[in-house]
């Protein structure tokens, strides 16, 4: 597949562009970055397209939002109740297995809680972002 080649940076004059020059469609336009501008095979259009992005890496506050924000919380009290269930089997150990045992379980109720917090703090981030964007009007 050949590219075609690119139209005039500014509109041709009333002769128009000779005949077998480029194609319709969206181009490069001089002095606009991250953006195209429709050539219709004879002049510049108003119509303009934004240069997509290639690929998106994860970055915060991406996903739904309050979904994550929900689901946060109800991990990290799930995460809190196990640690006070430990807690509670720790103070009533007998010997050093169930203490052992009861302070690997808390500090794995920890890590849960973490996790909570985590998908807390993405989906506060992604609400405020949403928000953002519809304070501009783009989506």
């Amino acid at each position: 597949m050949t590219t075609p080649s690119l139209p005039p940076q500014q509109p041709p004059g009333p002769a128009g562009p000779p005949q077998g020059g480029p194609p319709a469609g969206f181009y490069p336009y001089a002095g606009v970055e991250a953006q195209l501008r429709w050539w219709n095979g004879h002049a510049w259009d108003d119509r303009w397209m934004q240069v997509l992005a290639p690929g998106k890496r994860f970055t915060w506050g991406t996903g739904a939002t309050t979904a994550q924000v929900v689901a946060g919380w109800i991990v990290a009290v799930i995460g809190g109740l196990g640690v006070l269930w430990c807690l509670v089997g720790l103070i009533g150990a007998d010997d050093g297995t169930e203490a052992t045992l009861a302070v690997m379980m808390m500090l794995a109720q920890l890590g849960i809680i973490a996790l909570g917090v985590l998908a807390i703090i993405n989906g506060r981030i992604a609400v405020r972002r949403k928000r953002d964007r519809e304070r501009v009007g783009s989506r």
